[in-house]
């Protein structure tokens, strides 16, 4: 069974939802936004990845995720985010999965919701943002979220949030171009460098788009942290690098010499499919997958396409 990890659901209904709760209204991209496929319908979804040949999804907010400083708003847009994944699931139960949203920074909201989302159908995870509201995930304040996750050994898809990397990305639409991948980097290297999976080792991090940028640093991240005192603060066995190599990644990239990096880096039994869907034209989707065996040895490509994301999410064809 060939999963996809990395998609992303915005129905009508959740833009309705948000402007009611934050009364403002929400940008939707239509079929005049070129390079992207969000006036494609469920049904003709299903064709494509047909065509792709995916055979499941799994739905995640991504840069949308429930995140308010108001706490009522956060928890009404997580609960009724949730549900509408859900019921998307419970329409094609053989086609989609959920990554459920929680409504941080409100740590208590976010676990209620967690025990609540969690018990829903077709629930296989928790989605984050690599940040909260400008807080990192790494940030003492979400410890007894973490501590949750970590006891019930969660499957947790990190996505970046459009906070961007300073020094104006704003421009030539660098920050999602660009600038998003480094907040993959930076979250992922936080966790790493703050402790956090040290702490949380029962976690099951996953991070888009080949991990960012950090499979052409580890190397520099082990001497550095090394030079700041790692082993007497946190391991004298485990260095970062090491640490890195215990999360998944997804293929969400298209370049070919980079999943090869992220293969030699992090190893093809911690990737797993990703397409980005909808946030790409409809006929690149088959492109984003095929790449895949392009790019690998069969068994590197078998183990990535149709291994890796059935035993992390503990799917089976007939869930």
């Amino acid at each position: 069974m060939r999963v996809d990890v990395h998609a992303h659901y915005y129905p009508a209904a959740l833009y309705d939802l948000l402007e009611r709760l934050t009364g403002k209204p929400r940008p939707r991209m239509t079929g005049s936004v070129p390079g992207f496929a969000h006036h494609i319908g469920i049904e003709g979804q299903l064709e494509l990845m047909d065509q792709a040949g995916i055979g499941r999804m799994v739905m995640s907010l991504g840069n949308t995720p429930p995140y308010y400083p108001e706490r009522q708003t956060a928890i009404a847009a997580a609960r009724g985010s949730n549900d509408l994944y859900v019921d998307l699931h419970s329409r094609y139960p053989l086609r989609f999965n959920v990554f459920a949203g929680v409504p941080l920074p409100h740590v208590d909201a976010a676990l209620e919701e967690l025990d609540r989302a969690l018990a829903l159908p077709g629930v296989v995870g928790v989605g984050l943002g690599c940040s909260v509201l400008g807080q990192p995930l790494d940030d003492p304040s979400f410890d007894a979220f973490f501590a949750e996750l970590n006891r019930r050994a969660s499957a947790t898809f990190v996505h970046p949030v459009g906070a961007g990397g300073g020094l104006n990305s704003q421009d030539f639409s660098l920050t999602w171009m660009i600038a998003s991948r480094f907040e993959d980097t930076i979250a992922m290297a936080r966790l790493i460098l703050s402790g956090l999976t040290l702490r949380y080792p029962n976690i099951r991090f996953i991070i888009p788009h080949l991990g960012g940028t950090l499979a052409l640093f580890l190397q520099r991240m082990d001497n550095v942290a090394e030079r700041d005192g790692w082993r007497e603060k946190h391991s004298a066995e485990l260095m970062p690098s090491d640490l890195a190599r215990r999360f998944w990644f997804d293929t969400v990239n298209e370049q070919e010499s980079a999943l090869r990096c992220a293969c030699e880096t992090f190893g093809s039994e911690r990737i797993m499919l990703g397409t980005d869907w909808p946030m790409l034209p409809p006929e690149k989707l088959k492109r984003f997958v095929d790449y895949v065996s392009e790019a690998l040895p069969d068994d590197e490509a078998h183990r990535i396409l149709d291994v890796n994301a059935v035993q992390l999410l503990g799917l089976h064809p007939a869930d």
